[in-house]
């Protein structure tokens, strides 16, 4: 289960083996709603800018909104891998690691992922810097 908060806007993300959990709070989290993501996946990430948001899921999805997460559609990725993190520096630049050293770089506004995997058996996990 991660928790995230971009602004007042809380995101819960969590569930396993196609169960998925998402919730949302609007209100700093006082109160959480849960939310509807039409994917049979379990959720590991999320990462919001503005009202452009990115879910990193089981078995190599993506879930994208571009309305603050009333409707997420679901991107296609060349890998089956589960992807476990995510971060972008815009809403056409941004990079999503997961299981055998999946490395997934978003670009061009949902049109390209590029792999640059490699055949092991270690978790690619993406932070970032805090200043």
């Amino acid at each position: 289960m991660q928790v995230r908060f971009f602004g007042s806007n809380g995101w819960i993300v969590g569930g396993t083996n196609g169960n998925p959990a998402l919730f949302h709070s609007r209100d700093s989290g006082e109160t959480w709603q849960l939310q509807n993501v039409n994917a049979a996946v379990g959720l590991f990430d999320i990462f919001f800018i503005g009202n452009c948001g990115w879910i990193a899921a089981e078995r190599g999805t993506i879930l994208k909104t571009n309305n603050g997460g009333e409707v997420w559609i679901t991107e296609k990725t060349p890998t089956n891998e589960d992807l476990t993190s995510l971060f972008f520096l815009t809403p056409t630049e941004g990079w999503i690691g997961g299981d055998r050293l999946t490395l997934l770089r978003f670009s061009g506004g949902c049109k390209k992922f590029c792999v640059n995997g490699h055949s092991a058996t270690n978790r690619l996990r993406l932070a970032q810097e805090n200043k």
